[in-house]
């Protein structure tokens, strides 16, 4: 089954045929964005109800539709300000995952005013903040990019962020920021109990020491070019590292990554072809050696969004899920075996944020 959310709003599964088998509309929803499946039958969304507000609520809805649980911005500041933060937090964003001892973890963007940082007097940066929620969605860790993270190096392609703007969260502090980092998923490693962030405008991606909600929220590793490991390549890739990517997580011993490969679009010749790509790495977290296993030329070029997931099959999904232009997008989602041969398709009109092969709605394959 295919699980997805596009342009419309629809959350959809359909068998591999492509034929419709559930759905979830809410006339009430302005905009929504399915994160996440949760084994069990229930899915995780960063919606708003309202035409152009932010996404504000956190919630999760059953096979009928029914709340299961929310909470809301304004709920979550209170709480925060009882931790002592003095950040005001803008919106939930791009990433709710819910792990086994029934904590979720989401994104929420923060703002700083920063001088002589990343350009001269003071400038509007854009950061991020990950809340580790309990079964009652009460914040009970937080991490800080602001705390953790060197403000003083911008976004790769000197992004910003405008009110109104694919990807971009709401603004307090301006009408424009600088999207320092642009993080875009979170994942759990169960070898540790740390997490992994995608800060996409950093072509890197971060190992968090969170330790289950115990940990200092220190820096472990830094993963990709001008990171931490020496990378192994096999198929001696002139640029084997990803660039602005998705959905970066530890899936059956290996870990995953959509290459969107943005940073090797822009640094390419006139008339070069250059292709997002799907790639499965092993990590030797001991030695600091990164062996790049798949390395998947998808065929196209997707400037945003996407996922990946390695199948019970040994097989590969990825989900380029913006192709074609604003006006008219369109996805493709294809499953790949090991060799790189496709082994089933699909594609679409508008844009899908991510897609997962389950074999059932209420697991995850």
């Amino acid at each position: 089954y295919l699980a997805r959310a596009d342009d419309d709003n629809w959350i959809v599964a359909t068998n591999l045929f492509g034929q419709p088998i559930w759905s979830y509309w809410n006339p009430y929803i302005d905009r929504a964005f399915l994160t996440r499946p949760v084994k069990g039958g229930t899915f995780l969304l960063v919606i708003s109800e309202v035409e152009d507000e932010p996404e504000y609520i956190l919630r999760e809805i059953d096979l009928s539709g029914a709340i299961v649980r929310e909470t809301n911005v304004e709920i979550i500041r209170d709480q925060l300000a009882n931790f002592g933060v003095t950040d005001t937090p803008g919106s939930f964003h791009h990433e709710v995952l819910r792990l086994a001892n029934g904590h979720t973890l989401v994104f929420i963007s923060l703002e700083r005013i920063v001088t002589d940082l990343q350009g001269s007097g003071d400038v509007n940066v854009y950061g991020e903040m990950v809340l580790d929620l309990d079964e009652n969605f009460q914040v009970s860790w937080y991490w800080n990019s602001f705390d953790k993270l060197d403000v003083s190096q911008p976004a790769k392609l000197g992004e910003t962020c405008i009110p109104g703007q694919g990807g971009c969260p709401v603004l307090l502090l301006g009408d424009v920021a600088n999207d320092w980092l642009h993080m875009n998923s979170i994942g759990y490693s169960p070898a540790d109990g740390n997490i992994v962030l995608s800060a996409r405008h950093k072509d890197l991606v971060y190992k968090i020491d969170y330790r289950d909600g115990t940990g200092t929220g220190d820096v472990v590793w830094r993963l990709g070019e001008g990171g931490d490991f020496t990378l192994l390549d096999p198929g001696g890739d002139a640029s084997p590292w990803f660039s602005h990517q998705h959905d970066a997580h530890y899936d059956d011993g290996e870990f995953i990554v959509y290459d969107n490969g943005n940073t090797r679009k822009s640094a390419a010749g006139e008339g070069e072809v250059v292709n997002s790509r799907g790639q499965a790495y092993i990590l030797d977290e001991v030695n600091m050696v990164a062996l790049l296993k798949v390395n998947q030329n998808l065929d196209h070029y997707a400037p945003a969004v996407g996922s990946g997931q390695k199948l019970a099959n040994g097989n590969y999904h990825w989900n380029s899920g913006f192709l074609g232009t604003v006006t008219e997008p369109y996805f493709i989602a294809v499953s790949t075996m090991p060799d790189g041969q496709p082994s089933w398709l699909e594609y679409g009109s508008g844009r899908t944020y991510r897609s997962f092969r389950m074999d059932s709605l209420y697991q995850e394959e």
